[in-house]
């Protein structure tokens, strides 16, 4: 059965979920096995830094911001992805303009 998934400016939360400062994402899909997210952040938005048991993938689709993955700090753009491994601490966020990515949580029960 076909399914038309909803995301954008129109469908995103409009609270930043706990932890997070203006960063307002919208769920895409969410299953046993993968959830993908849109993650917005205004100027000044940011996630806190945290590890997950399952790795990442954290893809920019509008403008450019920031990452940081087990320690190391880069600038991301629209157009590139980035790689969180499971069990790595990691954040993102915006500085002086926004940005979208998408966000692909993958092997989330844990089970290969």
């Amino acid at each position: 059965m076909l399914t038309i998934r909803h995301f954008g400016p129109e469908y995103r939360r409009n609270d930043p979920p706990p932890q997070c400062k203006n960063m307002y994402p919208t769920l895409i899909h969410h299953d046993n096995a993968i959830h993908v997210v849109e993650l917005h952040f205004e100027p000044g938005g940011e996630m806190w830094e945290h590890e997950a048991d399952h790795p990442i993938l954290f893809m920019v689709i509008i403008g450019t911001g920031k990452v940081r993955v087990g320690g190391e700090e880069a600038e991301i753009h629209a157009g590139q992805a980035v790689h969180w491994p499971a069990n790595t601490p990691h954040k993102a966020w915006a500085e002086a303009s926004s940005f979208t990515a998408i966000v692909v949580e993958y092997n989330v029960s844990g089970k290969d």
